[in-house]
């Protein structure tokens, strides 16, 4: 935020799968109320151990991937 000179309130959401989405809908929701001028929302997903990953995909709690 410093090097863009950015100010104002921040919000990080955690909800598995859906971060960016619903980071995007509460920067929508704040312009469209007047809650401020400009919104940016940004979206990161980390997979950083294999093991979990794995487990998370037999259990069927990811996305599917789809290949073409």
């Amino acid at each position: 935020g410093f090097v863009f000179g950015l100010h104002g309130p921040c919000m990080a959401i955690d909800t598995a799968c859906s971060s960016a989405l619903n980071g995007s809908h509460w920067a929508a929701s704040a312009v469209r109320n007047a809650e401020c001028e400009t919104a940016l929302s940004t979206g990161v997903s980390l997979k950083l151990l294999p093991i979990v990953t794995v487990g998370l995909a037999a259990a069927n709690m990811l996305s599917p991937v789809i290949f073409m």
